[in-house]
């Protein structure tokens, strides 16, 4: 298991107040999976990760949920006209019923980034997408990847009884592969966040921080429940090649979603 300690950030604890101690590293043949849950709300999420790419250029699939790639919701780093973007597509039936992307290129090998990508179809603003805390601006989306979910619809990224898998796709076979580390994986089922509740800033460099329900710029608070499809992986607790689920259980996540490690 290529658990990697202390690289996302470093730092002492009296400056981060949440350091991250443990990032997995992913080498383009390893991957985490696990099957979904009915959700506490299908048509709201928050996903937060923090990355180091190792590679470039090349597709690479971070996070897939779905049986088969006709029916699924992914976030990718992209290749051909947009390498390096990060992107969030859906589709359905095999056509794209989603594309969402910023113009920027993440081409960063040396340092951790954050991301946070937020759904909500009961929301005027139905996608956000937060890097080291800032919002990407419409300005920044690319004009050809501009594809909003339906209102009040569900999404494909956050449905029960389906495959989950970290680090690429897999249906049969590894495709599309990460290439990197991954630390600090948060997914929120059934809240819209921003980001807030998942970083803060000090001394000009955003840095991590405990989702406890309360923004670091004074933003209401918010429930801690993780919800039934949600999920905490901090890689601070490994059972073989069982990655555990280290969110709080509350209500709604009652119970721990745990994810298979293979490859690694």
């Amino acid at each position: 298991m290529s658990i990697i300690q202390g690289t996302a950030k470093g730092g002492s604890a009296s400056f981060y107040d949440f350091p991250i101690g443990d990032s997995l590293r992913f080498d383009g043949s390893s991957y985490l999976s696990r099957t979904s849950v009915t959700p506490t709300d299908a048509k709201k999420f928050s996903i937060s990760f923090w990355v180091k790419r190792s590679t470039l250029s090349d597709a690479q699939t971070i996070f897939i949920l779905g049986n088969t790639i006709n029916d699924s919701g992914l976030i990718i780093f992209e290749d051909s006209t947009r390498a390096n973007q990060l992107a969030f597509i859906e589709l359905v039936g095999g056509s794209y019923s989603v594309q969402y992307s910023d113009v920027r290129v993440f081409r960063d090998t040396s340092s951790f980034t954050h991301f946070l990508l937020v759904g909500d179809t009961t929301a005027s603003s139905m996608l956000s997408l937060y890097v080291n805390g800032n919002l990407m601006q419409s300005t920044t989306r690319d004009p050809n990847m501009n594809n909003d979910p339906t209102p009040n619809d569900s999404f494909e990224f956050n449905k029960g009884s389906r495959q989950n898998i970290i680090g690429g796709r897999y249906f049969g076979s590894l495709t599309v592969p990460f290439k990197g580390y991954l630390a600090n994986i948060q997914f929120i089922d059934g809240q819209a966040l921003d980001a807030s509740y998942f970083g803060e800033t000090k001394q000009d460099i955003w840095v991590p921080k405990i989702f406890d329900g309360t923004s670091s710029t004074g933003g209401s608070t918010v429930s801690t429940d993780y919800g039934t499809n949600g999920f905490l992986l901090d890689f601070s607790s490994i059972s073989g090649t069982t990655i555990n689920d280290t969110a709080p259980i509350d209500t709604n996540h009652s119970s721990a979603n745990n994810w298979t490690a293979t490859g690694f």
